[in-house]
C-alpha cells in the first residue's frame, strides 16, 4: 500500500515536470486527472464503506456438539457502487479452548444490492462459539467495521 501511494506521487511529479517542458494544454488536462483520481477515488470509497452492511443470518443458533450448523451471511450493498472483489474474514472460536479458525470467503457485491454466503460450522466442544467477520473491499482497500455472533453448541 505504502509502494503504491509512493510510486503515484512520482507519477504526478512526473506529470507536473512534462506539464513544465510540453507547451499544449494535453500536460495540464493530464496533471489535473492524476491530482484529482486519488481524491475521487477516496471518495467513492468513502461512501461505498458507509452503505454496506454485513449481518449473519441464522436458522438455530443451538446445536449439538460436532454437528455443523448452515451459517448465513448477508453482505448488503445500498450504494451505486458495484465491489468487483470483497473479501469476507470470518474468525471463530470456542470458548472452551480459545483456539481461532479463519477462513476467507471472496465474492463480487453488485450495486443495491444484496450477496449471501452459507457456511458450514461445527464445534468439538460444547460451549458457545463466536463468530466474528471482517468485510474488505477493492476501491481503495478500505476494511468494514467487524460484526460478533454467539452459538452456542
Amino acid at each position: 500500500m505504502l509502494l503504491t501511494k509512493i510510486l503515484f506521487v512520482i507519477l504526478i511529479l512526473i506529470c507536473a515536470a512534462f506539464y513544465v517542458m510540453y507547451v499544449w494544454d494535453f500536460a495540464l488536462v493530464l496533471l489535473i486527472v492524476m491530482i484529482a483520481l486519488p481524491i475521487i477515488m477516496f471518495v467513492t470509497t468513502f461512501i461505498a464503506k458507509k452503505q454496506i452492511n454485513a449481518q449473519f443470518v441464522l436458522k438455530e443458533a443451538v446445536a449439538a456438539k460436532n454437528t455443523s450448523i448452515p451459517v448465513q451471511l448477508c453482505i448488503t450493498n445500498n450504494s451505486f457502487f458495484p465491489i468487483g472483489k470483497a473479501e469476507a474474514r470470518i474468525e471463530y472460536y470456542n470458548i472452551f479452548n480459545n483456539s481461532i479458525s479463519t477462513f476467507d470467503i471472496y465474492m463480487p457485491i453488485q450495486a443495491r444490492n444484496s450477496q449471501r454466503m452459507t457456511f458450514q460450522l461445527s464445534s468439538k466442544y460444547c460451549g458457545a462459539l463466536i463468530i466474528k467477520t471482517s468485510v474488505k473491499f477493492q476501491i481503495l482497500r478500505c476494511s468494514y467495521h467487524q460484526n460478533c455472533l454467539r452459538l452456542h453448541f
